[in-house]
């Protein structure tokens, strides 16, 4: 099965909700205040992996999730080739999101063989960090566009912020974009052990994201990721979880809840929305 094939099929199974329009094919749409985007390139592979996003639909995904937030203007979310560079970013002056193809072959090409001990399957290896990426940069763009106050480093919130979008997602995806979230930065530590400019970046070091990002799952749901307490977090920082959770939910609720539609017709289900997301999410 090819890498595509997989990311597709992957794709259909995580994201694609219920019956849907036929595909767009001009690669652009605008609904309410989310556009999106899928960029041309001259990249051949990169044009293939244009086409099978674009015909599943991925990106409107997002666009309808996102719907449940009130943004002040446009913003736009766009695929796009990145001469090279395997990134993602949002730009202010833009109040643009983009994807980097590369990104994604990145993903797939580093993708575990087979299921990992944890359940990450290679397909999980995709998705789940595609996922978490888009709503960690859309996290920036929310902050910027609703001038939303930061206590602490921009990139640990907007970490945060996509934790909690996808521990929202239905128990059964939660479960799997937060392992393969998991995956990758467990990863990235064994590949590049950090150092002094790990330390004094913007970003926290893949390691600690990952054992943050394991502690809010923990934390939320205990049973869903009990796992995790008995091997990866000791005794001590787990019990610590649950309220860092309440905090979390707490911040959430009111900085970002006053922004949030109060219908849930605003915002796609995907999978079966957890009853504690919906008083996170939904304040009437």
């Amino acid at each position: 099965m090819t890498g595509i094939k997989m990311f597709v099929i992957a794709s259909v199974a995580l994201l694609f909700l219920a019956s849907a329009p036929p595909p767009v094919r001009d690669g652009s749409q605008t609904a309410g205040q989310i556009t999106i985007e899928y960029m041309p390139t001259e990249n051949a592979d990169h044009n293939t992996l244009r086409t099978a996003l674009l015909e599943h639909r991925v990106l409107e995904q997002f666009r309808d999730y996102l719907a449940m937030i009130r943004l002040p203007r446009e913003l736009k979310l766009v695929f796009d080739g990145c001469e090279g560079e395997a990134d993602a970013w949002y730009e202010p002056t833009q109040y643009q999101v983009t994807l980097c193809y590369e990104y994604i072959e990145e993903l797939r090409r580093k993708a575990p063989k087979q299921t990992t001990e944890d359940g990450v399957t290679p397909e999980d290896a995709v998705i789940g960090p595609v996922m978490e990426v888009v709503l960690h940069e859309t996290a920036h763009a929310v902050f910027h566009m609703l001038a939303l106050p930061i206590l602490g480093k921009e990139e640990d919130a907007a970490d945060q912020f996509a934790a909690i979008m996808l521990l929202q997602m239905g128990q059964e995806t939660a479960r799997r974009t937060i392992a393969a979230t998991a995956h990758m930065y467990w990863r990235e530590a064994e590949e590049s052990p950090p150092d002094h400019s790990d330390f004094a970046s913007s970003h926290s070091p893949p390691i600690q994201r990952f054992y943050q990002l394991v502690c809010t799952a923990y934390g939320w749901d205990e049973s869903l990721f009990g796992y995790v307490r008995e091997k990866y977090l000791d005794p001590e920082r787990a019990d610590e979880c649950p309220d860092e959770v309440e905090t979390l939910k707490a911040s959430f609720s009111k900085l970002i809840g006053p922004h949030l539609h109060s219908q849930t017709r605003h915002a796609i289900e995907i999978g079966s929305w957890m009853p504690v997301a919906r008083k996170v999410l939904y304040k009437d």
